[in-house]
């Protein structure tokens, strides 16, 4: 009985730590979204009036909400995540040779050939996100150039 005590008392802690960590993602998220949010306004603000004139209202209001959304879901749960499991590796790799120095060869060789799936993976999605990045780097580039105007 006290194992299984310690044990629940064990994902108690663990489940309430996890909430903490999805909790501050989520806050940092919102905050790294209002701050880009703002600086958008600050730079809109100080275009010329040509500039607006240029660009069409919808646009500019679909920058200001949607792209700006966007990096709150970078932030949550994209890096969440990747700090999430990452951190499951690098526990993995501490707490194994804490029991036996032999637990660590399987932890080593998975991170290895993680890693070289992970590579091999963004290699194949490049000219993919290539692909669908350039006609917004066309038009941010445009947007870029107009707002010197």
């Amino acid at each position: 009985m006290p194992l299984a005590i310690t044990i629940g008392i064990s994902q108690i802690i663990r489940g309430v730590l996890q909430l903490g960590r999805n909790f501050g993602a989520e806050l940092m998220a919102q905050y790294m979204e209002r701050d880009i949010r703002d600086e958008l306004y600050l730079s809109l603000l100080g275009k010329s009036m040509t500039f607006h004139n240029l660009q069409p209202v919808g646009d500019t209001m679909a920058r200001a909400t949607n792209d700006v959304r966007e990096v709150n879901f970078m932030f949550n749960p994209g890096v969440n995540l990747v700090v999430g499991s990452f951190m499951f590796i690098v526990m993995l790799l501490i707490a194994a040779p804490r029991y036996h120095p032999s637990l660590l060869i399987t932890p080593v060789i998975f991170t290895i050939i993680y890693f070289i799936a992970l590579v091999g993976y963004l290699k194949t999605l490049s000219p993919i996100t290539d692909e669908v990045a350039r006609p917004w780097r066309h038009e941010h580039t445009f947007i870029r150039i107009a707002g010197r105007r």
